[in-house]
């Protein structure tokens, strides 16, 4: 953004200078064109950048209430066996890779 902005005013001020101050028709007609296209570039900027940052402001702000109770499905005991979702587990359970059941193991102390 900053660049873009340093590129309006360095075609901005040769135009007011030499076609305002020398009375030239022509570099102010091409300074003015060049700073409409060079005001749509910053606008377009602009809107690209927000865009960017909305789905993560927006994604942050819609992300549901994790449960908390044991047994309800969320986003850390879910549990998926070769990218398909199987179902969920219970704490203290870890996922048999080779059946793809749950299958209980000691808490950590």
């Amino acid at each position: 953004m900053l660049i873009a902005v340093a590129k309006w005013i360095g075609t901005l001020a040769p135009t007011i200078a030499i076609g305002v101050y020398e009375h030239s028709p022509f570099i102010l007609g091409i300074g003015v064109l060049c700073s409409v296209f060079d005001l749509v570039y910053i606008g377009l900027l602009r809107n690209t950048q927000a865009a960017a940052r909305a789905p993560e402001t927006a994604a942050a702000a819609a992300a549901p209430a994790v449960s908390r109770s044991r047994g309800a499905p969320t986003a850390r005991n879910r549990v998926c066996v070769d990218g398909a979702l199987t179902g969920t587990r219970q704490a203290g359970e870890s996922l048999d890779r080779t059946t793809g059941r749950g299958a209980t193991t000691p808490p950590a102390r």
